[in-house]
């Protein structure tokens, strides 16, 4: 990745959705090895080029914010990351549909993010709003459990956040 973003910020700017693609790519990498803070550093210079260049709304963008959320969740900075969801689901809400699977991933997030810090009525409340709720995330966690398996742990904390928002 570092040679492809030299090679794109040389070639096309540090600032061109190419480079910023090639970065966000990078900052998914280092989340998932575990290096966070440097994950977390290409995440911000990333939004900011994509707020820049393609505007707060854009859905590159609110992907970016979306990892991000994800991110800070994971290192337990609930209230920064519900602050992004909140952002990232409004958006996709806007551009996209309120059905649109985007939409819904951010909303399982901000859900998961709810019930992992002892909140599980907002986690209902977020997951529970909107036409044919239940159908749409039981299909999530469908596509979540085809791509990644039973026993991963975005299945298992999806599964738990749907278990009390949809259970009486």
């Amino acid at each position: 990745y570092d040679e492809v973003i030299a090679g794109y910020t040389e070639s096309l700017g540090a600032s061109h959705t190419r480079t910023l693609t090639a970065k966000n790519n990078l900052a998914n990498l280092l989340d998932d090895l575990g290096e966070r803070e440097e994950a977390r550093r290409l995440y911000d210079e990333v939004i900011a080029g994509y707020t820049e260049s393609l505007g707060a709304s854009h859905t590159r963008t609110l992907t970016a914010k979306n990892n991000l959320a994800n991110l800070l969740d994971d290192l337990g900075e609930r209230e920064e990351a519900r602050r992004l969801y909140d952002e990232v689901i409004a958006g996709y809400t806007e551009s996209l549909g309120a059905s649109h699977t985007s939409t819904l991933n951010a909303k399982m997030g901000l859900a998961i993010s709810f019930v992992a810090g002892g909140n599980p009525e907002q986690a209902k409340r977020v997951l529970s709003t909107g036409p044919g709720a239940r159908q749409l995330f039981t299909e999530l966690i469908q596509r979540y459990t085809l791509q990644l398996g039973d026993d991963h742990e975005v299945v298992v904390d999806a599964r738990h956040a749907f278990a009390l928002a949809f259970t009486d």
